[in-house]
């Protein structure tokens, strides 16, 4: 089981806490929780974004607030995080859709405690297959207070998910 905290050291607040630069694995039987206000960004310094997928297979508990959401991003996005350019290229690279892939949530995720609330999911899924930011395969978290933004699809389920989706936006 492991958390991830908002981070301050020496001034800096909210310094960006995670590069996942390849599949981000909740095992089965962990917990991943992230607290409010945690910023996590997807992808290489080089564009290769097909790797760089979340999956759960135990349970994942990332429950923002609405002052401190949780944000999932591309490592190009400048607009989140501190320091906002985390790739270090200035106006170089700017994101957009698939700069990552998705979160999955696999048919052996905790249904009972996976839960993205108040999070932010930008420039990630797949114009390949057509599966969205998050997408599932016989599971059913609970998703609510999320924005779905700048991705090429929102939400898919497979087989016999049924999530719990309430009050999000898809833009």
């Amino acid at each position: 089981n492991m958390t991830l905290r908002k981070w301050d050291f020496g001034g800096y607040t909210n310094i960006t806490q995670a590069l996942v630069a390849g599949p981000m694995n909740v095992q089965l039987g962990a917990t991943l929780t992230i607290d409010p206000g945690v910023v996590l960004k997807m992808g290489s310094f080089t564009y290769h974004p097909w790797n760089h997928t979340f999956n759960v297979y135990g349970s994942l508990v990332a429950d923002g607030t609405p002052a401190e959401p949780i944000v999932f991003t591309s490592i190009r996005d400048d607009s989140a995080g501190n320091p906002a350019d985390t790739n270090t290229d200035g106006a170089g690279t700017v994101p957009a859709k698939n700069n990552w892939r998705w979160f999955y949530f696999d048919e052996v995720s905790d249904d009972l405690t996976a839960i993205l609330d108040n999070c932010e999911l930008r420039y990630g899924s797949s114009s390949v297959n057509n599966y969205g930011l998050v997408y599932m395969t016989s599971a059913s978290p609970t998703i609510s207070n999320c924005l779905f933004e700048q991705g090429g699809h929102g939400i898919a389920t497979f087989g016999t998910s049924a999530p719990t989706i309430d009050t999000c936006v898809f833009d």
